[in-house]
């Protein structure tokens, strides 16, 4: 779906259109997270299976299978902790990251529980709130489900741990459901600078460049061309480009995203069939979000198109799924919560 948010600053000139296929990045985002974040020596290709013909071209059963081997990289051990951090042990008998609690327990109607909780064998305040927080949010549910009864309750923990380049980085995943009810998945991170005693941020991996080489390293991997990333100028425009005006002054207080991501996808930015192919030039670009003040003729979005009649009866949707009231609306923020505590 090619739905892109205003922001201020903009990639050179071009406004960049996202285009995605929904089960393709959602595989690629975790795989890039997890690449990014544990600095691994890993063949990323091999243990994918992200060959040269590329993720697109997988079947189904292909991308359920990579996200199978995805999972079973969570072997609830740590990699490289070859003893020269030793000295930073809290106990000198275990590993730098091990197991502190598991438990396989089942009861008819009730539960199905396997957990493998890690614990950071490091001292220090800031490995000290890792371990509390992985307590709080892991062990804590774990006990909670243990006691619950005729939930039908599936609980699974795991992780995976890596020391490179004097880096522990820690990863673990949580899968919990309850009944009929969706199920709930948790990825959480931890990365430690064991030289320098310190937390590693994503932001820092972020603006030190590390996620945009492995990103670059990524598309190549799947025979993308780079230069796309490095000079957004070569990516294909759309031959129509129409605004979308407001018809009124207010606030806006809904977009409707299901119904937008739907536009989008008859523009041909997603696929409505398996076979269907992906435009990649078009789709929707948002000047205003929900909030926003707009005065009457504010441009709110541009539509991205190829064909004259998808253009048409886009601007005619769009139009009906931007709401605009004269009362003021309260910004959403775009974090609602960070996983330890703090909140935006």
């Amino acid at each position: 779906m090619n739905v892109v948010l205003p922001e201020k600053d903009r990639i050179k000139k071009q406004q960049l259109i996202i285009y995605v296929s929904i089960i393709s990045v959602c595989i690629i985002s975790v795989i890039i997270a997890f690449y990014v974040q544990f600095y691994t020596r890993i063949d990323i290709g091999k243990v994918f299976g992200i060959t040269q013909s590329g993720l697109g071209n997988k079947t189904d059963e292909q991308q359920q299978t990579l996200k199978t081997e995805f999972n079973t990289i969570f072997d609830n051990n740590i990699k490289n902790d070859n003893g020269d951090n030793n000295s930073k042990k809290i106990d000198q008998d275990k590993k730098l990251v091990y197991t502190k609690y598991e438990k396989k327990d089942t009861k008819l109607n009730s539960y199905d529980l396997e957990v493998h909780i890690p614990y950071i064998n490091i001292s220090g305040e800031v490995v000290e709130k890792y371990n509390q927080e992985i307590e709080k949010v892991f062990a804590d549910m774990a006990r909670t489900v243990l006691q619950s009864e005729n939930n039908n309750a599936v609980y699974d923990v795991q992780y995976v741990a890596n020391v490179q380049d004097d880096i522990l980085s820690l990863m673990i995943k949580s899968n919990f459901k309850e009944g009929n009810k969706p199920q709930k998945v948790i990825v959480q991170t931890y990365n430690y600078d064991l030289r320098n005693n310190k937390e590693i941020t994503l932001g820092e991996n972020l603006n030190n460049g590390k996620a945009y080489e492995k990103f670059k390293q990524l598309v190549e991997n799947q025979s993308g061309d780079v230069t796309y990333i490095s000079d957004t100028d070569n990516f294909e425009e759309a031959k129509y480009i129409e605004p979308i005006y407001s018809e009124e002054t207010g606030y806006i207080y809904e977009i409707k995203a299901e119904a937008v991501g739907k536009i989008a996808c008859s523009l041909g930015a997603g696929r409505v069939k398996k076979e269907d192919k992906i435009d990649p030039a078009v789709g929707i670009v948002f000047e205003k979000k929900v909030g926003d003040l707009v005065q009457k003729g504010n441009v709110l979005a541009y539509i991205h198109s190829n064909d004259l009649e998808k253009l048409k009866n886009a601007k005619e949707e769009l139009t009906k799924v931007i709401k605009i009231r004269t009362d003021k609306v309260k910004k959403i923020k775009t974090i609602i919560k960070i996983i330890d505590g703090k909140i935006n």
